[in-house]
């Protein structure tokens, strides 16, 4: 609070001063522009109307300051007018920075004495949510800052343009592997298009409904694919490794736990018959699905995710908005030929995420082995401790068709428990959670850094 006691007193003396300044400024102006009116009115009488209109002339000048608003661009034309909004722009992110900075500090100061005013609050509790708040507004910050640069290299037009960045790169044989690979990233992962770009492509709804289908393993065959893909750039992107594993488990709770879920519940329903019977061994939830192709879609759905995970210290990140120039390519071919890329930092704070992935795994694989127990023991009518560690009683009832629907309500509880993952696909809490800057593929399949394209003129502009 001392801070912000100095930030206020240093802010207020500023603003008195600039007050001072404008009231002296304004007081010179209508000295002026009385003593115009002055002499325009003297000119009148005498019939000097050629001095009256220079009287009347200055009384403008002096009331709006032209050369100000001349050497801010007014009144410029072509690459001049140009020249003077670059510099203005420029100008004025540089200037909005130290603003920028206390605006923030005091937001996050002004949040923490909110949060932190109850007298009754446990130290514990009060230290713990203090940190959470500095580790947030950390990520604030850094996310503000990313943005701010980004927004400012757009206007002021220093980043590779899209044009550049879309030829960048040799084009791949026709039908070869390379081929394949280019066309799926930029269908699915394109650095000039947002999501409303991405609906008007029928490659990107083919992709997406393959992405989504949890029977026989497709989803993970595909993403599998997809990393293959991405890992092929040699180094692999961060941004681009860090997509994956959240499109990937995003994916697993909309097929694997709203979906199924929903299927369950209709395959229930549909199963039991009046009268008390039922055809759930033929008909019930996940009795029809192969027990090989679900394992491949459940143990899948933890391992490649891990493998995604393993391979973020030895990623490089592709964004930036740096000239596209040879000493560029150099400096990149420099990099690339280096052996020591890894760095433990990449991937930000998704560290905490995988450790509650890899829980809710455990936990999903607990759920099917104690109803595997509890319905073994009563069926065989043995305790459950003897159930427990009777291997051969657990193998057998693989063939039953309760341990499918049991495995398959695993396999909803794992989707479920993946809800966090689709939280953080959203752009500004992606950008917070992992620090990484975004990128996309071109139609070389050569990773670059995100750039819509140039909107059309309208006609008639």
């Amino acid at each position: 609070m001392e801070l912000l006691g100095h930030v206020a007193t240093k802010g207020a003396s500023a603003a008195s001063s600039a007050a001072a300044g404008v009231a002296a400024a304004v007081g010179g102006v209508r000295d002026r522009t009385n003593s115009a009116l002055t002499r325009a009115a003297n000119a009148y009488e005498a019939h000097s109307y050629e001095e009256l209109r220079t009287y009347l002339a200055d009384f403008f000048t002096d009331r709006v300051d032209l050369k100000s608003l001349r050497d801010a661009g007014y009144g410029r034309h072509g690459s001049l007018l140009a020249g003077a909004k670059v510099e203005a722009l420029e100008r004025l992110v540089s200037l909005s920075g130290p603003i920028r900075a206390r605006v923030m500090l005091a937001l996050r100061e002004a949040i923490k004495d909110a949060s932190l005013s109850d007298p009754d609050m446990w130290e514990c509790a009060r230290w713990r949510l203090e940190s959470v708040i500095d580790l947030f507004w950390d990520d604030l910050t850094v996310y503000v800052e990313n943005v701010v640069g980004d927004a400012k290299e757009q206007m002021l037009k220093k980043g590779a343009d899209h044009a550049a960045l879309k030829e960048l790169g040799r084009s791949p044989g026709c039908l070869s592997p390379s081929w394949f690979r280019a066309k799926l990233l930029y269908h699915y992962l394109p650095f000039d298009s947002s999501v409303f770009g991405q609906i008007k492509d029928p490659a990107f709804w083919l992709l997406t409904a393959i992405s989504i289908t949890p029977m026989f393993g497709i989803r993970v065959v595909f993403f599998a694919l997809v990393l293959m893909c991405v890992v092929a750039g040699t180094p692999p992107d961060e941004y681009q490794t860090v997509t994956f594993i959240l499109t990937f488990k995003g994916a697993q709770f909309l097929s694997s736990g709203v979906f199924m879920a929903c299927l369950a519940a209709f395959e229930y329903y549909m199963c039991v018959k009046p009268g008390g019977t039922h055809t759930c061994d033929t008909e019930g939830p996940g009795v029809s699905q192969d027990l090989a192709t679900s394992s491949v879609d459940f143990v899948g759905s933890c391992v490649l995710v891990w493998l995604a995970f393993l391979l973020l210290p030895c990623t490089r990140s592709f964004a930036g908005a740096r000239e596209i120039t040879e000493s560029d390519r150099k400096e990149s071919d420099h990099d690339e030929r280096r052996c020591c890329l890894y760095d433990r930092s990449r991937g930000g704070r998704l560290t905490g995420l995988l450790g509650y992935d890899l829980f809710s795994f455990l936990l999903s694989c607990l759920l099917i082995y104690s109803l595997t127990v509890v319905d073994v023991s009563k069926e065989e009518t043995v305790r459950l401790e003897q159930v427990a560690m009777n291997k051969d009683l657990l193998v057998s009832d693989l063939q039953n068709w309760q341990f499918r629907s049991r495995f398959f309500f695993g396999r909803i509880l794992y989707g479920l428990l993946s809800f966090p993952f689709l939280v953080f696909q959203l752009p500004v809490l992606n950008g917070i959670l992992t620090h990484t800057n975004p990128t996309g593929y071109n139609p070389q399949g050569l990773c670059v850094p995100y750039l819509l394209r140039p909107m059309e003129e309208r006609k008639g502009q």
